[in-house]
């Protein structure tokens, strides 16, 4: 969450003073300037790397989706935890009855939670799915959804991660070359833009990401946004590329 305790505030100044220190990798532009704001010194020594996945795995087989015929098929791959964004998907599927809305992921409370509080029939909670077996559910979505929020509790700690989050499924997601719908956030559009790679909604408001999704059942725009964004993740964003990324600095 960036406040660190005394203890480890003492812990992280002794390291940085360090002569064998060289530098340490940020994950966001964002949280660079995090640091360097309140540690001047690592002025130089900071490299910036984003996160992200492996390549879309090979001849995946989509698997078969509980939904109606000539419907836009929306997934959500991911925790349900506050701030994630199921808080945008749960009124979102309620005002696009036009498509089909799927949930891979979550606690089991966290799912009972939701189900209880939406009242729409086009909506499927898939549940906690294996990562190796999430890729599946990716290939059978005709649109992704990013929807994080301003704050986002990381379930570990209780902290807000949300200003420097660089979330491992948007960059799945543009693995797979499918197009996404994301929050309009800072942090986010370090890797995200709008009407180039993806579509950019502000994260609180209902009726852009209705809009949008209005937008999406024009195929050609869907495989736009989708080649462009496996495009840019095969050029950038491959655990390969990262780690060339921080070699060279």
């Amino acid at each position: 969450s960036g406040r660190l305790s005394k203890l480890n505030e003492f812990l992280f100044k002794c390291l940085i003073r360090r002569k064998s220190f060289i530098g340490f990798v940020a994950i966001t532009h964002a949280l660079k300037a995090h640091y360097l704001e309140r540690y001047p010194e690592l002025e130089g020594r900071i490299c910036v790397a984003p996160d992200g996945s492996d390549p879309f795995p090979l001849h995946c087989e989509a698997v078969t989706l509980p939904s109606r015929p000539g419907r836009l098929q929306v997934g959500y791959v991911g925790q349900l935890y506050s701030g994630k964004g199921m808080e945008v998907v749960s009124r979102l599927c309620q005002l696009a009855p036009f498509a089909d809305f799927h949930v891979v992921g979550g606690l089991q409370l966290d799912i009972e939670k939701w189900k209880a509080e939406i009242k729409a029939e086009n909506i499927t909670f898939h549940g906690y799915v294996p990562h190796a077996q999430t890729p599946g559910y990716i290939a059978a979505f005709d649109v992704l959804l990013l929807p994080n929020q301003n704050k986002v509790t990381w379930h570990k700690a209780g902290g807000d991660i949300g200003q420097w989050t660089s979330p491992l499924k948007m960059f799945e997601y543009m693995s797979a070359g499918k197009p996404i719908i994301s929050s309009d956030l800072p942090v986010l559009r370090e890797i995200l833009q709008g009407d180039v790679n993806a579509l950019l909604c502000p994260p609180e408001d209902i009726a852009a990401w209705v809009n949008a999704l209005k937008r999406l059942e024009e195929s050609s725009l869907r495989e736009r946004l989708g080649e462009q964004a496996l495009s840019d993740f095969t050029c950038n964003y491959t655990w390969k590329r990262r780690a060339q990324i921080i070699m060279e600095h």
